[in-house]
């Protein structure tokens, strides 16, 4: 039961990150079909340029390596170095700059357009 909530709760993080994403192209294309659909597609795309990209050092620092947290579960994680506290980092981060690309864009936009 522990390790189901674990699980539940790891991917939760992944759910989260994408709407915040999807929110951001959003702001930044005013539409909300083309967000959704990047958003989707990155999602479902993330997970398979995963395994081509571990194979580079710099790779630890892409987003959807990072929000797949149940690798720790395992205790195995998929690039060689990474640790749970690392990818919450790289998560918060990447979080912020989500959140402050949208608001630098929205605060520019015409809302009454």
């Amino acid at each position: 039961m522990k390790h189901a909530i674990s699980t539940y709760l790891y991917q939760c993080i992944q759910m989260v990150m994408v709407v915040t994403m999807a929110f951001m192209i959003s702001t930044v294309s005013r539409s909300s079909s083309i967000a959704i659909a990047l958003s989707i597609g990155i999602m479902f795309a993330g997970t398979s340029i995963v395994g081509f990209l571990s194979q580079y050092k710099w790779a630890k620092y892409y987003l959807f390596e990072n929000t797949d947290l149940t690798q720790y579960l395992n205790g195995a994680p998929n690039i060689v170095g990474m640790s749970l506290s690392f990818s919450v980092k790289v998560i918060i981060l990447y979080f912020v700059i989500f959140n402050v690309c949208t608001w630098l864009v929205f605060r520019k936009k015409d809302v009454t357009a």
